[in-house]
């Protein structure tokens, strides 16, 4: 989706992980001819915890893409084979505050071209084609495009595009 430099950034080369996968991974990742969709994008961070996410979000220097796992919720999942089950996944595309404060019409440029990338970012996953990730193909349900909140998000300027999936099969 972003710049594979970015996405790269999340390794760590300084610990030998054990899962048996990583290094097959990180490969994959650094091999990759395609193309991204959004190459302006200069980091990708993710994670379950908020300090380690919130630390790599402090060095980033250029616009970057955040993808924060909301929750599962369900009922009878262990009776319905995991079929009724609501997720939720934001996807936000920002740019990293900075200690300058922006005018307001380059905080205006940067918002326009913050939501462009998510419009792009959006008609991509509408394409399903086989080169969309499994979890693009899931994120058929609804979607909320709002402003990100720069006291939440260490003082960033960018959108958060936030999928719902609501009820249909999601199998684990």
């Amino acid at each position: 989706m972003c710049d594979r430099d970015g996405v790269l950034k999340n390794f760590d080369k300084t610990v030998k992980n054990m899962h048996p996968d990583y290094e097959a991974l990180r490969s994959s990742i650094a091999a990759d001819t395609t193309v991204p969709i959004l190459p302006e994008l200069t980091d990708f961070v993710f994670g379950l915890d908020p300090d380690a996410a919130n630390e790599h979000m402090r060095n980033v220097k250029g616009p970057f893409m955040l993808l924060d796992y909301g929750l599962f919720r369900g009922s009878n999942i262990f009776a319905t084979g995991g079929s009724n089950i609501d997720f939720m996944f934001s996807c936000i595309i920002a740019m990293p505050g900075n200690k300058r404060k922006l005018d307001p019409i380059e905080d205006a440029l940067w918002r326009n071209t913050l939501l462009a990338y998510a419009k792009r970012m959006l008609k991509h996953f509408e394409q399903r084609d086989k080169n969309t990730c499994a979890v693009n193909r899931m994120l058929n349900g609804n979607f909320t495009i709002t402003p990100v909140d720069p006291m939440i998000l260490l003082n960033c300027i960018g959108w958060d595009v936030s999928f719902t999936k609501n009820g249909s099969a999601f199998l684990f």
